[in-house]
């Protein structure tokens, strides 16, 4: 094997201004996001940067394979497209740095008051967001609300209240209302820990919290067949993040033509959807999505199938379920017609 470090001296990269902080070191955010912005900033419709922080801020074995190999990796995507099974890969340079702010609470805090950041992106997993009571005096806020709380404090206080100084979040955590649920939590930190109704109302006014819905299966690390994807890629890449070529990301909330505005990723062919609420949305998916599984199981079971492959290889329930979700499922959903068969039609060949 004749496999190069990967790292940027022997890769090429573009630099852009760090304008996302994130949350989260982990396969999803960067099969996902990362990938998308990466994506995007080639196309030109984005020119932002990441920097990296773990949640719980501690340093972790994916952090320092982050950091040894420079924030690049690559994903590797397999599915079906328009009828045909497909693969692409990609090498991701849009994470510019990534640290623990336990060991460089200084770095940490030159980002969170950087007159170049725009958006906080995070996945603290489903208990991530949740509220516990918070001493605001100090650093050591445990929960994520209570550290964004603090943050977002310590940028209020470095820009004296300057309504363009705000944030935009982008909660990627698989809870319902998880932007909005996340800002409750930061004002009720905000009045329990004293931090003023300036304060307050800033956040308020000045930081917008989008609820999104994220949908993209991420396998993962290929332990399988690493080796062998490593000599196809040319590279001794220890951070390969493997997921399905589908995707999408729904953004909701007050603010969203905002957002979409700032952080354009449906024109850089993104599947990527703004809105101003995304219960419709989410509805219209689990309706979609989870009544096929729902339905297909009873038959599948009775016909020998043991997966959903099976379940779609065989002929008949394939027809059933196609036929299930066209007459019984998006009749009962208020959309136009062919924008919701298209989307059925996404959902359905992921099966």
């Amino acid at each position: 094997m004749n496999q190069r470090p990967l790292n940027r001296e022997t890769v090429a990269t573009t630099t852009h201004p760090v304008k996302i902080l994130q949350f989260g070191e982990g396969n999803f955010l960067r099969a996902f996001v990362d990938w998308m912005i990466d994506i995007a900033n080639e196309k030109g419709v984005t020119d932002s940067d990441i920097a990296i922080v773990t949640p719980r801020f501690r340093i972790t074995p994916a952090l320092e394979t982050l950091q040894k190999q420079d924030g690049l990796y690559h994903v590797y995507l397999e599915g079906v497209k328009d009828g045909k099974p497909g693969k692409e890969s990609r090498l991701v340079t849009s994470i510019a740095d990534a640290f623990s702010p336990s060991a460089d609470m200084e770095r940490y805090e030159s980002y969170i008051t950087s007159p170049d950041l725009r958006f906080v992106i995070s996945n603290t997993t489903e208990a991530g967001i949740r509220y516990e009571p918070e001493d605001m005096s100090g650093d050591n806020q445990a929960t994520f609300p209570g550290k964004v709380t603090k943050m977002l404090h310590k940028r209020f206080t470095r820009f004296n209240g300057a309504d363009d100084k705000g944030l935009i979040f982008l909660c990627c955590e698989l809870i319902e209302d998880n932007g909005s649920t996340l800002r409750d939590f930061v004002l009720r930190h905000a009045a329990e820990g004293g931090l003023g109704n300036d304060f307050i109302d800033w956040v308020k006014n000045s930081c917008i919290f989008c609820d999104t819905l994220v949908d993209r299966i991420v396998s993962g690390f290929p332990h399988d067949t690493i080796d062998e994807l490593k000599e196809e890629l040319g590279y001794d890449d220890n951070l390969i993040v493997k997921g399905e070529l589908y995707h999408i990301w729904a953004i909701g909330g007050d603010g969203y033509l905002k957002v979409q505005r700032e952080l354009p990723l449906d024109k850089a062919g993104l599947n990527v959807e703004f809105m101003p609420s995304i219960k419709k949305f989410r509805d219209k998916k689990v309706r979609i999505l989870n009544g096929s599984h729902t339905g297909m199981v009873p038959i599948a079971l009775q016909l020998g199938c043991e997966t959903v492959m099976d379940a779609f290889d065989n002929r008949d329930v394939n027809e059933f379920i196609n036929t299930m979700v066209e007459r019984e499922v998006l009749p009962m959903i208020d959309e136009e017609c062919e924008t919701l068969e298209r989307f059925s039609a996404g959902i359905l060949e992921r099966f």
